[in-house]
């Protein structure tokens, strides 16, 4: 039997190019021997590590649950470019983009938004409740 390979550090990971057709997230790690490993995840396995990882992991922060109140209270379809124009003009300091887009991914895991899929754009709309409620 082969022994598993272990991996404790993370080193980065790069979101797919959608408009190039990729669909992969990679994951760069390295093992605890030292070799380099490369982490590939679809859109599937990323949704189902964020549930994995529950509310208190990363992007489901105050300043997440405030961009989850304003598209609640505000509605419609919001993409990354949109999102971040308002996390840009009220959140101090300034948070980069991916900030932004790995906020309402999980935002949409957590089932404040929903997450809507056409080739080669992502947007999500706000998720209410039957009664009108959050």
């Amino acid at each position: 039997m082969t022994e598993p390979l272990i991996v404790r550090r993370f080193d980065t990971s790069i979101e797919p190019d959608r408009e190039a057709g990729e669909t992969e997230m990679v994951v760069c790690a390295v093992a605890e021997d030292g070799r380099p490993v490369a982490l590939l995840l679809d859109d599937n396995a990323r949704a189902k590590l964020a549930g994995l990882i529950g509310a208190s992991g990363p992007g489901l922060d105050e300043r997440a649950l405030r961009l989850a109140d304003h598209i609640l209270n505000t509605g419609g379809v919001w993409t990354t470019g949109k999102a971040h124009q308002w996390v840009a003009a009220s959140i101090v300091p300034k948070p980069p983009i991916h900030f932004t887009r790995h906020s309402l991914q999980a935002l949409a895991v957590h089932g404040y938004l929903t997450e809507c899929r056409d080739p080669g754009r992502v947007y999500y709309t706000p998720n209410y409740a039957e009664d009108g409620g959050r």
